[in-house]
């Protein structure tokens, strides 16, 4: 399943979960349901999940940085379009895992 959450420095909520990637894509770019929350979730991102306890959904560190076991696209919200869009995992995020649940 493909999990939606929107982001913020401090926190994320999860807003839905989606069997195919692209309605999960098609969701978030639209803001559906205001994900954004007038501004409080400038990001959002998608994760995808297997079922069961404790999905993996951690990072583990490396020699050479960060290693990220789960499919992750990261948006920003476009306060001219009202849209979020796709964007680069923020560097402050790579650490953090499990955002969606």
């Amino acid at each position: 399943m493909y999990f939606v959450a929107g982001v913020n420095k401090n926190s994320s909520r999860c807003f839905g979960y989606f069997k195919k990637l692209e309605d999960a894509i098609k969701s978030v770019k639209c803001n559906n349901t205001d994900i954004n929350e007038m501004g409080y979730y400038p990001l959002a991102v998608i994760e995808y999940k297997e079922e069961g306890f404790y999905p993996i959904g951690a990072t583990y560190s490396d020699k050479d940085g960060y290693i990220t076991l789960f499919e992750r696209l990261w948006f920003k919200y476009n306060d001219v379009s009202g849209e979020y869009e796709p964007i680069e995992e923020p560097e402050e995020f790579k650490i953090w895992g499990n955002l969606t649940l």
